[in-house]
């Protein structure tokens, strides 16, 4: 358990980084637990590719959730692929 605060309600997470699928479950469920949402999107690609938006990301979560992400990290991806729920993204 992370002790994520109570200040989450209504704050969408986007976690861009690579864990194994448990932990993105876990995290999920707990970032979840405190109010927030929680995006799972972990990328392909250099900072040189996020510059010039060739990244290529893949998202998991709830739909209403990965659609904002998806708008959120358009700029920095030439792809992004939506996986389903999380844990799928890093599955």
């Amino acid at each position: 358990r992370l002790g994520l605060p109570g200040r989450l309600g209504g704050k969408l997470i986007i976690n861009m980084g690579t864990h194994s699928p448990a932990w993105s479950r876990a995290l999920a469920g707990e970032i979840e637990e405190a109010g927030g949402r929680f995006v799972e999107a972990p990328v392909s690609g250099s900072a040189g590719a996020a510059a010039s938006g060739a990244l290529v990301a893949m998202l998991a979560g709830r739909p209403q959730d990965v659609a904002f992400a998806r708008k959120l990290l358009a700029p920095m991806c030439r792809g992004i692929v939506v996986a389903g729920e999380v844990p799928k993204a890093l599955a």
